[in-house]
């Protein structure tokens, strides 16, 4: 047996006279490297999709059934090979593994092959500069004994750097409380605050947020800092506690390495443990134990996990950063009983488009609730059957919903993932006690003008089916009118649990303030200038640092319209 050197590559010839080359040390790393990434995600599919195939839908789930080509296509040479060599049964078995190797990326109707069919909408750039001119419509409701209040802000400015508070919040806030829906239970003279309030000093407040996705398809971190530090700042002075909850379907879970946030890197972790105490702030990732059955605390079970009632409904029990004993539907655990009037929750989603319910907003951020494991064929039971009605009338309603759409994903079919390159920017906050009037305005009023995409229009006249849709698009497996059939289905199943909500809009109140008005700000002062008019005057330098905004008042006292000459000095 020789060597032969040829252009720096060696090779054997083996008895029967073939030339076999030896890849190199790099060459093989590289392949190892290609076929443990492939195994890893071909794990991956069959432990979240196996058991529920219709996950197969999922963006994620999508890109690991692309990474696992590597294996299959190798598995499949394999069994070509034994194809060709096998006789009887056993050459019919080898031919309808290869033929269920072939079929996997179409399962679903979601593989990378289906997925050339249809396009995406809409175009980011036509997008972007729609929801640069969006202004958000509002109106008063046509009995206003009765209004259901949706609260908007638009123009939502810029966290600064280091600073806890929200000024989008604050104004949310104060929008809220001007107009009967007050943040803070307190007696105490405070913006946002009345005897009716929601939040009381004592609570245990949950943030429900959405944590399943990463970039823009999650609830913006810095929008949570601010509504923790909303909180903490109760005029009565908090001795509660706040608890970060998720149910966010595997993944990083809280650590995501890309955020949704001025600063990508900050994520639902390091805002929690910004705040340096976690018996005050700390975070409850229910997906550590979304598969774990367990009983009641009463029960003298202790363990987190889940307690399923039945018919795809479960909820979770836990225990928060102070030790604090929870159950979702009981309430807090008090050693005899269960006080549930201190367990308050804020459900806070992000706005984006979804391709099996159209949208995701508050009703949908719900799907975080119960276990995953514990449900079955749940988008259909959502679409059809009201299941998130079901699971606020038996588990728990929210108490507030504060809508995220500071960044929307609009693009179709990407959602429920929300990546930034297709990221829009908006600039507004929503907030209301009634979830299904807030997803029906959101999706109305802000998505679907910034989309232009029927399927985020909660009254589409298109109801169809087909493949693609009428206009084009990919069909994703559920009608063009999801959206609306899953918002009656769940106003039935509300209504039905003694929950007054509506998606009619004249049964709606909206509230709007454009913050470019000058409202939000934290602090200001405005001083009398002078006493008596004047042709000249000399203004001061003012301020043009960060977080700082400088106006200079000129008042008229004619009725006559005069022109103003300013020179910068």
């Amino acid at each position: 047996m020789g060597y032969l050197a040829s252009g720096g590559r060696s090779a054997v010839t083996g008895d029967r006279g073939r030339e076999r080359g030896f890849p190199s040390r790099a060459g093989l790393s590289w392949k190892l490297a290609h076929l443990v990434a492939s195994l890893l995600a071909l794990a991956w599919v069959i432990l979240r999709s196996g058991r529920k195939p219709s996950r197969l839908r999922y963006p994620c789930q999508q890109a690991a059934l692309a990474q696992s080509g590597w294996i299959l296509a190798l598995a499949g040479a394999c069994l070509a090979r034994h194809f060709r060599a096998a006789k009887g049964g056993r050459r019919w078995v080898a031919a309808a593994l290869i033929v269920l190797l072939a079929s996997l990326p179409l399962v679903e109707g979601e593989g990378r092959v289906t997925a050339a069919r249809g396009g995406g909408v809409p175009d980011p750039e036509a997008a972007r500069a729609r929801a640069a001119s969006l202004v958000p419509h509002s109106w008063a409701a046509a009995d206003a004994s009765d209004p259901h209040h949706v609260f908007v802000v638009s123009h939502v400015p810029v966290p600064r750097p280091g600073d806890s508070r929200h000024q989008g919040l604050q104004a949310l806030i104060r929008l809220m409380g001007e107009n009967g829906t007050c943040f803070y239970r307190s007696e105490k003279p405070f913006s946002g605050a009345g005897p009716q309030g929601i939040i009381s000093r004592d609570d245990v407040v949950l943030i429900k947020v959405n944590a399943a996705w990463d970039q823009r398809g999650m609830t913006n971190t810095d929008l949570v800092r601010g509504l923790i530090a909303a909180v903490l700042a109760h005029p009565d002075g908090f001795t509660g506690e706040v608890v970060l909850v998720e149910n966010c379907e595997g993944g990083p879970d809280y650590d995501q390495v890309y955020n949704n946030a001025e600063d990508v890197r900050q994520s639902f972790r390091a805002v929690v443990n910004g705040f340096g105490d976690p018996s005050r702030v700390s975070a409850s990732s229910w997906w550590s134990f979304t598969d774990e059955r367990v009983g009641e605390f009463e029960e003298g079970d202790f363990r987190q996990g889940y307690v399923y009632l039945g018919n795809n409904l479960s909820y979770p029990k836990f225990v928060t950063g102070r030790g604090t004993c929870v159950s979702l539907r009981r309430g807090i655990w008090t050693g005899s009983g269960y006080d549930k009037s201190r367990l308050k929750l804020i459900n806070v989603p992000v706005l984006k488009s979804h391709n099996a319910t159209g949208v995701t907003a508050c009703l949908k951020n719900f799907m975080g609730v119960p276990s995953i494991h514990m449900t079955t064929d749940v988008h259909r039971d959502l679409i059809y059957q009201g299941f998130m009605g079901r699971v606020m009338n038996e588990i728990i309603y929210p108490d507030l919903n504060v809508l995220d759409a500071i960044w929307v994903s609009p693009t179709h079919p990407d959602g429920p993932a929300g990546p930034y390159s297709k990221a829009v920017r908006a600039d507004i906050l929503l907030a209301g006690t009634d979830p299904l009037a807030l997803d029906w305005y959101a999706a109305k009023h802000v998505l679907y003008p910034i989309s232009g995409y029927g399927r985020h229009d909660p009254d589409t006249p298109h109801s169809e089916n087909t493949s693609p849709y009428h206009d084009g698009t990919r069909n994703t497996g559920y009608p063009y009118d999801a959206l609306r059939i899953m918002l009656r289905s769940t106003a039935s199943v509300l209504s039905a649990g003694g929950h007054d909500v509506t998606m009619d809009p004249s049964r709606m109140t909206v509230h709007h303030w454009d913050l470019r008005e000058g409202a939000g700000f934290s602090g200001g002062h405005c001083v009398l200038g002078a006493d008596s008019p004047r042709q000249d005057w000399y203004f001061a330098e003012g301020t043009t640092r960060e977080g700082f905004e400088a106006w200079l008042c000129l008042q008229n006292p004619h009725a006559e319209r005069v022109e103003a000459e300013l020179t910068a000095m």
